[in-house]
């Protein structure tokens, strides 16, 4: 069980590692959409996870409606990604927390969103200490 979950920490290292180098040029999300019917409005809720081009990434999502239209029918669960877009549009920092990459941003209207960003290096240091302290025992 301790090799398995050493090779998952190891390859979910790796992925860490090459997006945190990605995530100074490009944007990139990950995650997952789903609706649902609210009498004549459908209720969009999205979850992701965004490397949003300054060297950070965001944890959050948000919830937005719209009139039901049979020529754009409602999908209840759909994956969501956008890969490595070289042009993103950079959060403006506000404070030093944010140039240093951590964020916190929420909206309550029109449509709710809440944000959370950290370091992109910060999940690199967590699983490489996960992973050392795997393969040490």
């Amino acid at each position: 069980m301790r090799r398995l979950l050493t090779y998952f920490f190891s390859f979910a290292l790796l992925g860490a590692t090459l997006m945190w180098f990605t995530s100074y040029t490009h944007y990139t999300s990950i995650g997952l959409d789903a609706d649902s019917k609210q009498n004549k409005l459908i209720a969009h809720h999205y979850y992701r996870v965004r490397w949003p081009g300054n060297g950070s990434i965001w944890f959050g999502g948000g919830i937005s409606q719209r009139a039901s239209d049979p020529s754009h029918p409602y999908e209840p669960f759909d994956l969501a990604a956008s890969f490595l877009h070289s042009n993103p549009q950079k959060p403006q920092a506000h404070s030093l927390l944010n140039r240093i990459g951590f964020w916190q941003q929420n909206s309550p209207s029109p449509n709710l969103q809440y944000w959370l960003g950290v370091p992109a290096w910060l999940p690199v240091l967590i699983l490489s200490l996960i992973v050392f302290r795997l393969g040490k025992k």
